[in-house]
């Protein structure tokens, strides 16, 4: 960032301190366990009434960290593998428990106000797509969550709760930053409560010009718009209508070619609170979502090509001058009912159906495809009072697509109160994930980069035979909260889980020979597998203004039958690291020269080393990396902020979707930021 942009921040803020009319917020962003409250589940509930391990990111959490992203807010929390090439835009990996091998983030199911985010192609979420700004809160879900929303969430469950204006004074807000890479990004919103209505608008702009992985490999860029509106009318005390709508476009260089990509969507829902003696509630939801992908795929120098027949000598490649267009339409159109309400002072619960249609139009290398399937789940969760202490908790759904038979998913916990302070628990729960229209009907040609002046293409192509995944979970945990008897800290909790994951039929690309002698990647059936390990996770909060923050984690996985070519079994799981560890402390002050404060922090955070493959062939390397965040508070409504991510410019590799050698990460990335509100 030029020193221009430096002074660009510092006047405007000098000037607009001026303006000061709203109270500083309080620098310190305590997470209370016994009055966060987790949404993700379709009975609300606070967090120690969580018969499973869950975490909550609020958004003074994210604002401290300067996360601007899904995969940084959720970074420094344990059991999450995160593995980013670290810009928004670009590729991401991220999963929990070692539930998903293969790329992406189609492992953990991700909702939006009740609304799915998983795209109907491929199942995935491109979590460096979506922006933080206009988040309220995170809740974080570790295990199978079929039995809440179906396929996909066998890994986990992430949910979003998106800003509104409820209750609020007319606000309004914008941040400014700059950092390396050419990376800019400004945001602004606006909202409050206005009568019976509420509302909340913002909107992001941001760029950067990347970073060059390979030299023969063009920059990893990106340029977007992202735009969010929430507006809420509440025309009697018992009755809440709201309407959410988004676009977001972007364009640049994500790995494989030049792409551009708009994405809308809107959903439309009514809640109400029934006058009755014991509460009760009914939600109706609608929606649809739209977004078409535009590829160009055309490597500088065209393509190496496998083919035994043309080439019999090794290595059997002949060159290609590739150059095509890939071109996807995806678009989900649903609905859903819920109705939750106490029965007695024992037993509350909720019952309820969604509709979900998805069609995917695919124009690829040398195919046209129209796609199309629907989704229809039924669902039941209750909490059963046994004792004062012990509480039961029974949840099951059931979905049927066009294409599949009913499938089941059950979950059965207990929790139990062991003091007012700390609870156990422990469940057994059954998910499953449906092969998406991307794994039955692709037929594509994929690229890599592996550092030499050609691409290598490969062709991928999916199987219309595919049978879903399903997974057996089980897991026990413990929680305690305590006020420390010591001066020095005022309170701390501490989670520890321990887990053990039986999965079958689980599907991926295996590489295959035609009888042509080309290469080409078919996905199948291909493993039955296991993964065990723990989780723990510590925070305290010390006087003068000090929270520490700390987790490990440990996961163990390994083939217990393989349908690959190969003899795999036996072997470890593949893109999974076994340790990962995490430590940071966070200071905030109080009131300092002209009544401002400010906070400091660091994070450190330890990546253990991984297999690539099946094989257990080769490894990506273990990686250690440090990031600094700092805040100032110039006055009551004005504040600059300054974030680092790996302080220390360590070079590593992170987790690439073919090249078995992974994919460097960017190295130091910082920004500085201007941000207000009025």
């Amino acid at each position: 960032m030029t020193r221009p942009l430096y002074f660009s921040l510092l006047f405007p803020a000098a000037a607009l301190c001026g303006l000061a009319q709203t109270e500083a917020p309080d620098p310190a962003t305590t997470h209370t366990a016994a009055v966060v409250r987790v949404t993700a589940t379709h009975l609300a509930r606070a967090l120690p009434d969580v018969a499973g391990s869950a975490s909550v990111i609020e958004r003074g959490s994210m604002e401290t960290t300067g996360a601007l992203t899904m995969d940084q807010a959720v970074s420094r929390l344990a059991g999450v593998d995160y593995q980013s090439h670290g810009l928004p835009g670009s590729g991401a990996k991220l999963d929990f428990r070692g539930l998903a091998q293969h790329f992406g983030s189609k492992g953990a199911l991700f909702i939006q106000n009740g609304r799915r985010l998983n795209d109907p192609f491929q199942g995935n979420v491109e979590v460096t797509h979506m922006n933080m700004w206009n988040v309220d809160s995170i809740t974080l879900l570790r295990g199978p969550a079929s039995y809440l929303y179906g396929s996909g969430a066998m890994g986990g469950l992430v949910a979003l709760k998106m800003r509104n204006g409820l209750d609020k004074e007319p606000f309004g807000e914008f941040k400014i930053e700059g950092g390396n890479l050419g990376t800019f990004a400004t945001s602004v919103a606006a909202g409050g409560q206005f009568g019976e209505t509420d509302l909340y608008a913002g909107a992001t702009y941001f760029k950067t010009d990347g970073y060059r992985p390979y030299r023969d490999v063009p920059k990893v860029d990106w340029e977007k718009q992202d735009y969010f509106v929430n507006v809420g009318w509440r025309p009697s005390e018992w009755d809440e209508l709201r309407l959410e709508g988004g676009h977001y476009t972007g364009r640049g260089f994500d790995r494989e070619g030049d792409r551009n990509v708009d994405r809308w969507f809107g959903q439309l829902s009514w809640t109400r609170e029934w006058a009755t003696p014991r509460k009760q509630s009914t939600a109706f939801r609608v929606h649809h979502s739209h977004e078409h992908s535009l590829y160009h795929i055309a490597p500088a120098g065209g393509a190496l090509f496998f083919n035994r027949a043309i080439n019999p000598m090794p290595p059997h490649y002949i060159h290609i001058p590739l150059d095509y267009t890939r071109d996807y339409v995806l678009r989900s159109t649903g609905g859903g009912v819920t109705h939750q309400m106490e029965a007695n002072d024992t037993v509350s619960f909720a019952v309820g159906a969604d509709y979900r249609y998805d069609t995917a139009r695919l124009a690829d290398y040398d195919s046209r495809q129209h796609a199309g399937e629907y989704s229809l789940g039924l669902f039941g969760e209750s909490d059963i009072k046994l004792t004062e202490a012990l509480t039961l908790t029974l949840g099951l759904r059931v979905d049927k697509t066009e294409t599949f038979s009913p499938s089941p998913s059950p979950r059965a916990a207990l929790l139990w109160r062991v003091t007012p302070d700390s609870e156990a628990y422990a469940s057994v729960t059954r998910a499953f994930r449906t092969p998406g229209l991307s794994d039955r009907y692709i037929n594509t040609m994929s690229i890599y980069y592996p550092g030499t002046p050609f691409a290598i293409a490969l062709p991928y192509k999916g199987s219309p035979h595919l049978k879903p995944s399903h997974l057996w979970a089980y897991e026990t945990g413990f929680r305690q909260r305590f006020d420390s008897p010591f001066d020095f800290m005022r309170h701390a909790e501490l989670s520890i889980a321990l887990f053990y994951n039986d999965f079958s039929d689980e599907f991926d690309f295996l590489r295959s020979m035609t009888d042509e002698g080309t290469m080409q990647m078919n996905v199948a059936n291909s493993s039955q597998a296991y993964t065990v390990g723990g989780e723990a996770e510590l925070r305290a909060y010390f006087r003068r203004g000090f929270e520490f923050l700390g987790h490990a984690s440990y996961v163990e996985g390994r083939y217990s039958k393989s349908n690959a070519d190969a003899d795999i079994k036996g072997n470890r799981l593949p893109n999974m690291a076994p340790w990962k560890l995490g430590a940071g402390l966070q200071w905030h002050s109080g009131k300092l020269w002209r009544d401002a404060s400010m906070s400091h922090g660091f994070f450190a955070r330890f990546t253990d080393a991984r297999f690539t493959g099946s094989d257990n062939e080769t490894k990506l390397s273990q990686f250690s990396v440090f990031d600094w965040n700092s805040r100032l508070q110039l006055c009551d409504n004005i504040g600059l902020t300054f974030t680092v991510a790996n302080v220390f410019n360590q070079n590593y590799n992170v987790y690439d979707i073919i090249s078995p050698d992974g994919y460097p990460a960017p190295g130091r990335m910082y920004m500085i930021g201007l941000e207000g509100k009025f």
